[in-house]
């Protein structure tokens, strides 16, 4: 029986099974209802709803509702919610009738002000749904979201257990969970997966998110077969609210202050509200919101030689031995990027129920637009005649994000049948104007080259750096253009079909469904240059002073135009990261207006350059097809939820091969050629997840499951850039294979309402054919390889794939494989949330404590080859060595932070709170180089937020936010293990500085 003729066979049995139970129950009757907050008409989602003396329940949605199938007869219905009373209701179920019945359940303490607090709403409502929820689960409520918000959503969800944060300008985009790529965790919103801004891999960016728009976050850490199985990171799932009962209105503007720049008048404002009408039947919920705020940066790189062998030579110069490994400092760079980000979005949620239809239209649509000027000062502490070198860049990068997901919910026959249809889309399109200068010196001083050894860049500096302006040339004008797309279309099918076993306590649910996925994704990305340095003719200076006359470029003078034609006499130099100043800067302004004057006027004095034009343009087709057969299975205390899921996937990557050529203007042979390679997998993927609770307080849940991880869209890129010049060039892998990951995951849950919840959750995942790059990969010297693993030498892209006629024999490369060599993550993560409103002490019953702690580590060996000799060549005048290249693995450094903690501490008394967030993140090891020489590593990261709330009447708040006020630094060091001093070396450093912003909100 094929795959297809199983996947109808399955459908068919369970349609058979779901009108057995329908028809067996078509005596039964039907109560349903809605539990609301007592206290301000609010829906309790994940509230409890239980028959007493009999196995049946349910657990409200989102909406607060509910709804139960039963017998006819006389019950009592026991409702129970975290943080509030129970309460009773009795009542009468007669054959095919419902049976309604409301419930407005009363927070506990009689309804005491610091029970219904802000902060104590938002901690209780995580933990419903994280106690509720049947798999394990972190959550950020609704609550805790609007009340003391984050910037966006990747900073809330930072400070979940087992999370660490990449940023962007200071600011946070992507999550990495359990130590894993971003790319390796799945983001959605509303379950629709979100659309990568990334041009080379899938992660998506948060940071285009607005909290204000959301309902919450939840961060599954394990996998259901109803979920997509490229998540082995995890699931990010981001929710659109739904309108409530009750009308609402709400409003917030803001205004900030950035520390760096010493910058007041970043702004943000937010306005949005919802109702329902036709007897509540229909629902409408809108939220627009505009940010315009500068992230700035200030920034430090240098850079460093490979191992120097220091020779040993006796009186007469014979060599007689190696003393030992050095190396120099050869490069220092000093930055200043100025960012200013400008964010909109609209989300539009509409909403239709009746008895037997529901159906939800959710649309969201950000924008998110950086302007940036970038000024890039470099040094080159080996060459004193072109010592310095200055680019400065003016960019404009725009990307719209919008999601449409239509919704449909059927209830018939006892079985509910959910059809969504979703559309995603990303294009981010992008605009750069460069102005690259080169000191081009007679006078610079030569560097003492055995004084460079293990020297801090920053002593180098403070001799060697600085410049002189009428010495540094203009050598270009640059104009980039890029453009990325990135469209998903999906459409999902999920039948739930429940049942009840009562000779055998047994209910639950069976479920089965699919998914049809597409993803269309085009790059193309173009660079022009006007060139200026000799060898381009006289006829460009020429046509250049047609348009500006008033331009000193002395005739003769091939190595530029002089900088100081474009100096910005207002321009005050900052000193980066307190440490150095930077020198000089021409008015970007005015270069831009007339790079632009010279474009209009003379198009054809700007070149393209070819390699760069070609090496991000390609285009994939992804197209993929899913099944799955799942049940929750509720046996007593225990709870099961067995399933297993098949994905199929169709891909067809197409980029260049680019032949370069330095002789020509766009530095390239001819036109590239177009390379295809079409490729399909097919995976199964099976999942349980359990739980079973003791008492009322305990509970242990356990997941296993199987999950993949599919290669980056540059790391299966069909291109290839290849020098005749040059031995190196560079390749992409289009037969990379998935890498699959086998998941344990064990947690103790332990809850009541004096104590809190406290979690502790142990870890651990198993990679196979994990993705890296070996570096050294000879293409046409496959059969020189040895002691390798069964399978790899045939794995790798040989002559049927390659240009073999423009590689030379000596030709390498750097290429992303499947590593034949496991990969290990494990770790425990420890997370404790509670609040004091128990105490009799007005004050101090306002305290909200969450705490969590995150130690992990990873086991990772990476191959390398070692140059061996495995034969002797005796053809020519003298016989010489045949080298070969045996296969060798090197343990990979720690791949995320050993140990991750968040302490948050909130405090509410009337109408004030306040929340300080402390976050510390051990450093990350970037393990030892091929010859156990040197190690990067990156340095702690720690960082103190504060939020302020002051109610001033009905709906109506002010707050202050402050962030970083530790002033945290951005910190990647280099230690090298022959350095006797034991000094740390900076490698990068980015400086992003506090903030704070001041803001009014009224809510109704």
């Amino acid at each position: 029986m094929n795959h297809k003729k199983k996947i109808g066979f399955i459908l068919v049995t369970l349609f058979f099974v779901a009108t057995h139970f329908s028809f067996a129950q078509q005596e039964s009757g039907t109560i349903n209802g809605k539990i609301t907050d007592a206290s301000n008409g609010d829906e309790l989602a994940f509230a409890n709803v239980i028959v007493k003396g009999k196995t049946i329940g349910a657990i409200t949605e989102f909406d607060g509702s509910y709804k139960l199938e039963i017998e006819p007869g006389t019950y009592t219905l026991l409702f129970s919610y975290i943080g509030y009373e129970e309460a009773e209701k009795q009542v009468t179920v007669k054959a095919n009738q419902t049976s309604v019945v409301n419930v407005e359940m009363t927070p506990g303490n009689k309804l005491d002000e610091i029970v219904v607090s802000v902060q104590v709403r938002g901690q209780l409502a995580a933990i419903r749904e994280q106690v509720a929820s049947n798999k394990i689960a972190n959550i950020i409520s609704a609550e805790k979201m609007v009340e003391l918000p984050d910037a966006n959503a990747a900073e809330a969800i930072g400070r979940l257990p087992g999370i660490a944060l990449e940023r962007n300008s200071g600011e946070a985009n992507k999550v990495v969970i359990r130590g894993l790529d971003p790319a390796q965790s799945n983001v959605t919103i509303g379950g629709v997966k979100m659309a990568s801004t990334s041009v080379e891999d899938r992660s998506a960016d948060l940071s285009m998110i607005q909290s204000e728009m959301l309902a919450g976050v939840e961060v599954s850490k394990t996998l259901r077969a109803d979920m997509d199985a490229g998540a082995t990171g995890g699931t990010v799932d981001v929710r659109l609210a739904t309108a409530r009962e009750k009308p609402s209105f709400n409003f917030m503007s803001e205004s900030g202050y950035s520390s760096l720049f010493k910058n007041i008048g970043d702004s943000k404002t937010s306005v949005g509200g919802s109702t329902r009408f036709l007897k509540s039947k229909f629902g409408a919920k809108i939220q627009g919101t505009y940010e315009q705020k500068q992230l700035s940066s200030q920034r430090f790189r240098a850079g460093y030689s490979g191992r120097i062998i220091e020779q040993v030579l006796d009186e007469e110069g014979n060599l007689t031995g190696e003393k030992n490994f050095l190396a120099r400092t050869e490069t220092a760079a000093l930055q200043q990027v100025e960012t200013i980000r400008e964010r909109s979005g609209v989300s539009l949620v509409l909403d239709f129920k009746s008895s037997f239809y529901e159906m939800a239209f959710l649309n969201l649509v950000n924008k998110t637009t950086d302007d940036v000027i970038d000024r890039d000062e470099n040094y080159n502490f080996l060459d004193n005649t072109k010592p310095f070198s200055f680019t400065v860049s003016a960019t404009e990068t725009e990307s719209v994000n919008s999601t449409h997901l239509l919704e449909n919910k059927f209830q018939f026959l006892g079985t509910t049948l959910n059809l969504s249809l979703s559309h995603t889309q990303v294009k981010r399109t992008g605009f750069g104007q460069i102005f690259p200068f080169r000191e081009l010196s007679t006078t610079a001083p030569f560097i003492d080259q055995n004084y460079l050894i293990f020297r801090q860049p920053l002593e180098v500096l403070d001799l060697y750096g600085g410049t002189n302006v009428s010495d540094n040339k203009l050598r270009s004008d640059d104009r980039n253009t890029s453009e990325l797309t990135d469209k998903n279309y999906d459409i999902n099918l999920d039948w739930d079909i429940p049942f009840k076993l009562e000779n055998m306590n047994i209910t639950g649910v069976f479920s089965v469904g699919g998914k049809y996925h597409v993803l269309k994704r085009d790059s193309n990305e173009d660079q022009l240059y006007a060139d200026y340095v000799a060898g381009r003719g006289l006829s460009t200076r020429l046509r250049y002073l047609e348009v500006f006359p008033n331009v000193n470029w002395p005739a003769g003078d091939a190595r530029g135009i002089l900088a100081t034609n474009f100096v910005d006499p207002n321009y005050n130099p900052p000193t980066i990261n307190n440490q150095y100043t930077l020198n000089w800067s021409p008015d970007i302004g005015l270069m831009q207006d007339m790079q632009n004057q010279l474009y209009a006027t003379h198009p054809d004095l700007f070149h393209s350059r070819g390699n760069p034009s070609y090496t991000n343009d390609y285009s994939n087709r992804e197209e993929q097809v899913a099944a799955y057969v799942m049940a929750e299975l509720n046996i007593g205390k225990l709870q099961l939820v067995p399933g297993i899921r098949m994905e199929k996937v169709n891909t067809e990557y197409n980029a260049f091969a680019i032949l370069q050529n330095p002789v020509n203007s766009n530095g390239i042979t001819g036109v590239p050629d177009s390379v295809s390679v079409k490729r399909d997998n097919k995976l199964f993927f099976p999942s349980i997840n359990a739980k079973y609770q003791f008492g009322k307080s305990f509970a242990l849940r356990g997941a296993v499951y199987k999950s993949v991880i599919r290669p980056g869209f540059i790391k299966l890129s069909t291109k290839t850039v290849i020098n005749p010049n040059n031995n190196n060039f560079s390749s992409g892998n289009p037969f990379l294979e998935p890498a699959t990951a086998w998941n344990y995951d064990i947690l103790l849950e332990v809850y009541n309402s004096k104590f809190g919840l406290l979690t502790i959750n142990p870890f651990y995942k198993k990679i196979d054919n994990s993705i890296v790059n070996l570096g050294r990969y000879f293409p046409l010297r496959n059969d020189r390889i040895v002691s390798a693993p069964e399978g790899f030498v045939e794995s790798l892209p040989g002559t049927d794939f390659y240009h073999v006629d423009n590689l030379q024999d000596v030709s390498y490369t750097t290429i992303p494989i499947n590593n034949p060599e496991k990969e290990e993550y494990y770790g425990v993560e420890f997370s404790y949330q509670t609040n004091f409103r128990r105490l009799s002490n007005k004050v101090l019953k306002g305290i909200v404590l969450d705490v969590n702690v995150t130690l992990s580590r990873s086991k990772r060996v990476s191959p390398n080859f070692a140059d061996v000799v495995i034969g002797i060549d005796s053809t020519g005048f003298r016989p010489k060595d045949i080298i070969g290249y045996e296969y060798r693995t090197q343990e990979a450094g720690n791949s995320q932070p050993g140990f991750v903690t968040n302490v948050i501490l909130g405090w509410d008394h009337k109408g004030f709170s306040a929340r300080a967030s402390y976050r510390f993140q051990d450093k990350i090891g970037g393990g030892l180089d091929d010859v156990q020489f040197a190690e990067n590593y990156t340095d702690i990261f720690q960082t103190l937020d504060v939020s302020i709330k002051q109610k001033i009447a009905k709906g109506l708040d002010i707050y202050l936010n402050a962030t970083n006020l530790t002033g945290h630094i951005d910190k990647r060091y280099r230690i090298y293990q022959t350095d006797e001093t034991g000094e740390r070396f900076p490698i990068n450093e980015q400086n992003y500085g506090s903030r704070g912003q001041l803001g009014v909100r009224y809510r109704f």
